[in-house]
């Protein structure tokens, strides 16, 4: 009982601060934009400002860590991006999924030095005339 706990413990420390990022000293950011692709999305044809939203947030929270993608999440239909903007009060939103590596020599006992996470999820919203904003973010 007390490993099983321990157990249980451990997976939900280990990715509440997955959450978190790798703050270890800047290794370098790299985003490579051509692999990014995006859709349109509700009225919205420009989802240029989303994509970086999410690039400074990733740069910011996942120090020395290197993005390998950030894609447009186009497994939602658009009634089902207008459902998550109205959840949020929002008139619009957008999801990026990407993937990221964690530098051998990262600091940060959080992340798995040496592994690459996947479907790391951004959830972007916003109303007419303001700016994205960052609702949740996390592992899928």
């Amino acid at each position: 009982m007390k490993n099983k706990l321990f157990t249980i413990l451990t997976m939900a420390v280990m990715m509440a601060t997955a959450l978190v990022g790798c703050n270890a000293p800047a290794a370098g950011i790299v985003i490579p934009v051509a692999q990014t692709e995006l859709q349109e999305t509700s009225d919205s044809s420009n989802l240029e400002d989303a994509k970086q939203m999410a690039s400074d947030f990733f740069a910011e929270n996942f120090e020395g860590c290197i993005m390998n993608t950030l894609e447009y999440d186009d497994t939602y239909s658009k009634e089902e991006y207008a459902q998550i903007a109205a959840s949020y009060g929002a008139d619009e939103a957008v999801i990026f999924t990407s993937s990221f590596y964690v530098p051998q020599d990262c600091e940060n006992m959080t992340l798995n030095p040496g592994m690459t996470y996947e479907d790391y999820t951004y959830t972007l919203t916003r109303s007419e005339g303001q700016d994205w904003v960052i609702q949740t973010c996390g592992m899928q």
